[in-house]
């Protein structure tokens, strides 16, 4: 009788401890959703905090997009009378990862544009994630539109592939790769804790720095992996001038603190600008547009976890894209 008290007992403590630290994960989770309430999404779209926010702008399964799956209005083929029609095509920028439609860059050229006696239509192919390779499918695509203008949005990671092999990776709280995904995607405060370990890595240097890795792969124009991407960036131009459908490129920097003083990706913009320039093709260099904002550039980021082009960066790309591209649409 006395062995079977003590085992209530101990089973008693042992179920009350659990229920403890249970109540204080819980507690602790909904803390953290409360506190970060203002974090739309964050950087690798795979997150609590990004899975939430893409649910609220796009349902469940991409319902609220168009039939097409992309975050624009339902459009035909045949265009309405009188219209001239703008394709832009790129990554999770063009997107607008972390932002409301309107506040996208496409969205802002189309009601400047409005107005006129064409009517002006720009439509927003964007897609999270996406690289060169991608953009040759979406070009493809973009083209059974009948556009009258491609506008193609580039970013540093297109360079990269479907792949990205050799890219630094971070080591996780959680043990195994299966547990941490579940909680990325499911927990504020994992998020949040595991981001701050991140930190802590790239702090001590256990782990190697994106611009390094990058130049290794990148630097040398006559590597294998620098050829390669500028051959599929190539197709996509090859591919527009194939159906006499003029073409532009809007180059976004990566926008980090760096931007200002030693920007590490300028080959990189320099090698883009001058395959433009070979193939006669108008194009934007956002850099010097961005580095005003280089001691700040927060101040550009959609959020503490993001930094993506929050709504005031696509203003500034907007006004110098409608500078540069406006009087070419006009003459149209």
């Amino acid at each position: 009788m006395v062995v079977i008290k003590k085992i209530a007992i101990y089973s008693i403590r042992i179920i009350l401890l659990l229920a403890t630290v249970a109540g204080l994960v819980i507690g602790s989770e909904y803390a953290a959703r409360y506190l970060f309430r203002d974090i739309t999404t964050t950087g690798d779209n795979g997150s609590y905090f990004a899975k939430k926010w893409r649910y609220e702008q796009t349902g469940r399964n991409c319902a609220k997009c168009n039939s097409l799956r992309y975050r624009e209005r339902e459009f035909g083929e045949a265009k309405p009378e009188n219209t001239y029609r703008i394709a832009v095509i790129g990554d999770s920028i063009t997107y607008g990862q972390g932002i409301p439609e309107e506040e996208r860059f496409s969205n802002r050229l189309e009601s400047e544009l409005t107005g006129s006696e064409i009517q002006f239509q720009v439509l927003n192919f964007g897609t999270a994630g996406a690289d060169f390779v991608h953009h040759i499918k979406t070009t493809k695509r973009v083209l059974k539109f009948n556009p009258d203008f491609i506008l193609l949005q580039w970013y540093v990671n297109d360079f990269e592939g479907p792949r990205a092999k050799g890219r630094p990776s971070f080591r996780n709280l959680a043990p195994t790769h299966e547990l941490h995904i579940k909680l990325h995607q499911s927990s504020a405060l994992y998020y949040v804790l595991n981001s701050g370990w991140h930190a802590i890595q790239r702090y001590i240097g256990t782990v190697g720095s994106y611009e390094t890795y990058m130049n290794e792969r990148f630097l040398d124009p006559n590597s294998q992996d620098s050829k390669s991407a500028l051959a599929k960036l190539k197709t996509v131009f090859r591919l527009a001038s194939n159906r006499s459908v003029p073409i532009g490129v809007v180059l976004f920097p990566r926008l980090r603190p760096y931007l200002a003083d030693d920007y590490p990706f300028d080959y990189l913009h320099e090698r883009i600008i001058s395959l433009c320039k070979q193939n006669d093709i108008q194009y934007v260099d956002l850099r010097e547009d961005f580095k005003l904002y280089g001691s700040d550039i927060r101040r550009l980021h959609v959020n503490q976890y993001d930094a993506h082009p929050n709504g005031l960066a696509n203003e500034i790309a907007a006004e110098r894209i409608l500078e540069v591209f406006g009087p070419i649409w006009q003459e149209h």
